[in-house]
This record gives structure tokens, sequence and C-alpha cells, in this order.
């Protein structure tokens, strides 16, 4: 059920120009009930958001992006136990996103275009209104996005 959901986020949702923040962080939320299913006791997410996201739009599957990235690279390729730190918060119309996952040793991991594309798309649809940096701290790797949103 869950996996139908985010297929069906995807297909519909993920086609409009703009969305609630409140149904993009819905759809985080399964994301992450499915991740745990995956990882079992080998990951401990550490999740964060408030609960006044409907006042804002959106667009659509941006932060999907950041979380599957850490997931992919800090998660999926250890037996060791772990933790994804993802939290959002609000500053007036200022949403924060702050990721942070380990750099594991010997992670043969391929070096996608999931960030290249984060960037572009933040480029095209918040020229001037998005920050995004990305750290490696020690054994981490920390990503902050931030982004003015619209309200509804």
């Amino acid at each position: 059920m869950q996996l139908a959901n985010l297929l069906r986020y995807s297909v519909y949702e993920g086609q409009k120009a703009q969305v609630s923040l409140e149904k993009e962080i819905n759809y985080l939320k399964v994301f992450i009930a499915l991740q745990r299913l995956r990882s079992a006791e080998r990951c401990n997410f550490d999740m964060q958001w408030h609960e006044y996201q409907q006042h804002y739009l959106i667009s659509p599957l941006l932060l999907i992006m950041i979380l599957e990235n850490a997931i992919k690279h800090g998660v999926e390729p250890t037996s060791q136990k772990v933790t994804v730190v993802f939290k959002i918060t609000m500053a007036d119309n200022i949403l924060t996103l702050f990721s942070s996952n380990p750099i594991l040793p010997n992670n043969n991991s391929e070096h996608g275009v999931g960030l290249n594309n984060l960037r572009r798309r933040l480029t095209l649809l918040y020229p001037n209104k998005h920050t995004l940096i990305i750290n490696e701290n020690k054994n981490l790797w920390q990503t902050t996005l931030k982004l003015e949103l619209a309200a509804c």
C-alpha cells in the first residue's frame, strides 16, 4: 500500500508545478517508512518536521532527492548500524532542510546525477531563492538546503 502511495504521488502530484508542503512531507514519511522496512535494524532515522506545512507551496519531488542520496550512499552499502538525520524547519517562509549521513569507507557507489539534477532544478525553479550547501565533515556527508517558499 505504501509503495502504491509513492507511485501515485510521483505520477499525479509529481507532474504539477507546485504542491502543498504538507503533501511533499507526507510523501517523505511514506518513503521513510518503506526504508525502515528495508533496512530493518541497520538504520536509525532521526527525523524532524513541523506541522504547519499546509501554508506553503513547493515544487514536488525536490526534497526526496536529498533523502534518496543519503540512503543510497550512507545506508545501503553497509551492514553496520548507521544514522541518517533529516530535519526540516521553517522560519517565516524559508524552509531549511538539513540532512546528514555517514561517509562509508570503501564505498564504491557510483556517483550519480542526483545532486547535479537537484542543482539544475533549483536554479530553474527557485532562481535567487535557494541555497544548497554540501559538506564533508569528518565522516559525515551533510547537506543544507534553504528555499524561499510561496504561501498558499
